[in-house]
């Protein structure tokens, strides 16, 4: 793709934003990063000359066909977790900075259940563990 539209932008895609937790068992720690690192990411974007836009698809089309000289940086959110409010849209503000949220159809319906956070709150409690799977039982 860099050789026919010379490398015309990218799209960054985050989870969650919050503070660093200091607890040992983070399964889904990968999946995360804190404010600072969002303030330095736009500010690195913004040093190198890069716009950040919200229309990403229009531009996407428009620079590849364009091959415009200006980069630019588009910034999406999925999941649509508590913490992109608390801990993200400060910073994301605090630039001017627009940016794509990608929300899970089930949760504005009420319909939908975050069970892998309450999995790692179960797991994270308890000393031990025990799962039945095609009828054995298994003790972690």
């Amino acid at each position: 793709m860099e050789r026919r539209a010379g490398g015309a932008g990218v799209i960054l895609r985050f989870e969650r934003v919050r503070p660093r937790k200091s607890a040992g068992f983070q399964p889904l720690k990968s999946h995360e990063i804190t404010p600072e690192f969002l303030d330095q990411t736009i500010r690195a974007c913004e040093a190198l000359g890069n716009s950040i836009s919200y229309r990403w698809m229009k531009l996407v089309k428009e620079r590849l066909r364009l091959a415009a000289p200006r980069r630019f940086v588009c910034l999406t959110f999925d999941g649509c977790y508590k913490d992109l409010m608390t801990s993200a849209y400060p910073v994301l503000s605090r630039h001017g900075v627009p940016f794509t949220v990608y929300v899970p159809t089930a949760f504005p319906d009420g319909l939908g259940e975050a069970w892998w956070l309450a999995l790692e709150e179960v797991i994270a409690r308890e000393n031990r563990l025990s799962l039945v799977m095609d009828r054995k039982e298994w003790a972690l």
